[in-house]
């Protein structure tokens, strides 16, 4: 090898170097920035009260229980909502929630999303595969507090805030 292409192959070294530091530097930067403000922000897009079914005590069989008077019968509520919230990359993604609310307390608890690129459906992923539906179920609104499901503190901070709304419109 000559002279000249050992000193070329040190200066692509050295670039190759530089390059890579640089790009260590910015993922840094960015991660910084993305901690810095946890918060997303947040736009309810929809939120709709979808069925209101009265449920009625037995509805036959054997059994000699009768069914709730009428001034008791529990009221089954599904909601939607959806909610879009801006992610690091500069882009938003959107949120649906469905909760069925029977007596006040959740009896079942659904949501999707559509990431629009990869690092969004890794996260989303995240919330997906940490999400126990069980863990809703019979519990009030109320109770229900996460802040970094799967690793992804932004799709449970829109899932919250979700929930939040179907709790007000579920009030009214």
């Amino acid at each position: 090898m000559t002279k000249e292409q050992k000193f070329l192959l040190l200066v692509v070294i050295l670039v190759a170097g530089v390059g890579a530091t640089l790009f260590v530097q910015n993922e840094k930067k960015e991660e910084a920035q993305f901690t810095q403000n946890k918060k997303p922000s947040v736009v309810v897009t929809e939120t709709q009260k979808v069925t209101e079914t009265p449920l009625t005590g037995n509805t036959g069989g054997t059994t000699t229980t009768p069914p709730a008077p009428p001034a008791t019968q529990n009221q089954t509520k599904t909601h939607k909502t959806a909610v879009t919230y801006n992610v690091p990359e500069g882009h938003s993604e959107t949120l649906h929630v469905t909760v069925t609310l029977a007596d006040g307390k959740i009896s079942d608890i659904n949501f999707s999303e559509n990431p629009s690129n990869r690092d969004s459906a890794k996260y989303y992923a995240g919330f997906q595969k940490a999400f126990a539906k069980s863990a809703f179920v019979g519990k009030s609104i109320d109770e229900v507090s996460l802040s970094r499901l799967g690793g992804a503190s932004l799709t449970t901070a829109a899932f919250m805030d979700a929930l939040t709304a179907i709790k007000k419109e579920s009030s009214s």
